[in-house]
């Protein structure tokens, strides 16, 4: 059965699809494109109400071929549609931009590669893969490999959007909570394990190098800000490697920071050369010694004024 279907919505858009489908084996293959196609006309919503299309128009092609439903590969090219996110009471725009992918299924086993993916608001740029395979034993979960790469990233609106929308994970909330906004130019995320694994912030590796962020250290609510340098989570620790920072009018360089993310791992460790204000340094000592012997002798001080440089190491040694 051979088909080529073409029309137009509404004016100025137009739609096409066009392919064939051979009985014998359930195989077919299917070619679509449409222009100045408004989805919001057609769609109201979907994922439960979550997701809504925006008004915008989207321009895409794509093909697909297979047998049934075991057997799927496919690519689509264009314009990625505008979405409206509805996480509880808000509403997010999800701004399109380019979108090149290709997909396949065949059986349990899933692919989708990201060759570009572009989201204007919040602010990414993606490439990279999504896998899922069967699960090494019968009735075990799938496992799930994830490698995606990022550039110019927008880290104050996609942590906006990420809290917005997942503000009750933990390592959404604890990684938004230290990192409180900036920009990356380039960032890596790795994963391989099943769904559950997803939870646990030890299973993820995310770099991210040319970073110009504001980071706040938990420990004493200490806020950094331009810090310049590079980033990375591994094994359920924060990492940062800065060339340079603020701390309200103390300047710092050649800074090195490790946290630890998992409710159970206290790790911390600040090390950091600082020209330091020392005005600020008896109201940052008070927050982050906690030894009730130094805070009366801190108390004493008074009137502390005056700049002074060396280094700063606080936490494990």
């Amino acid at each position: 059965v051979d088909f080529d279907l073409a029309g137009r919505p509404a004016d100025g858009e137009h739609l096409a699809v066009s392919g064939a489908y051979l009985r014998e084996d359930a195989s077919y293959r299917v070619k679509f494109a449409c222009r100045n196609f408004n989805p919001q006309g057609m769609f109201f919503s979907f994922a439960q109400g979550k997701l809504a299309p925006g008004d915008a128009p989207l321009n895409l092609t794509g093909s697909m071929e297979g047998r049934g439903l075991e057997k799927i590969t496919g690519r689509i090219e264009g314009d990625s549609p505008c979405l409206l996110a509805y996480p509880q009471d808000k509403k997010i725009l999800l701004s399109c931009g380019v979108v090149d992918l290709a997909f396949a299924k065949d059986g349990e086993d899933l692919l989708l590669t990201l060759n570009e993916l572009e989201m204007r608001e919040p602010g990414l740029k993606l490439a990279g893969t999504v896998k899922r395979s069967a699960g090494g034993t019968e009735n075990s979960a799938p496992i799930w490999q994830i490698d995606l790469k990022g550039e110019q990233l927008d880290m104050t609106r996609i942590r906006e959007v990420v809290l917005a929308m997942w503000g009750e994970n933990h390592i959404a909330k604890e990684v938004g909570r230290i990192v409180q906004g900036g920009t990356v130019g380039k960032a890596s995320y790795s994963f391989k394990g099943t769904a559950a694994d997803l939870h646990f912030v030890r299973n993820m590796h995310i770099s991210a190098e040319e970073i110009e962020a504001s980071i706040l250290i938990p420990e004493g609510e200490l806020l950094l800000t331009n810090v310049k340098g590079r980033m990375q989570i591994e094994k359920g620790l924060l990492v940062v490697d800065g060339e340079e920072a603020r701390m309200g009018n103390s300047q710092g360089r050649n800074g090195h920071l490790v946290l630890g993310l998992p409710d159970d791992d206290f790790t911390f460790k600040l090390d950091v050369d600082l020209d330091g204000d020392l005005a600020e340094l008896p109201d940052v000592l008070k927050r982050l010694v906690v030894h009730q012997p130094f805070q009366e002798e801190l108390a004493k001080f008074s009137g502390v004024s005056g700049r002074a440089t060396g280094h700063l190491h606080l936490g494990d040694h």
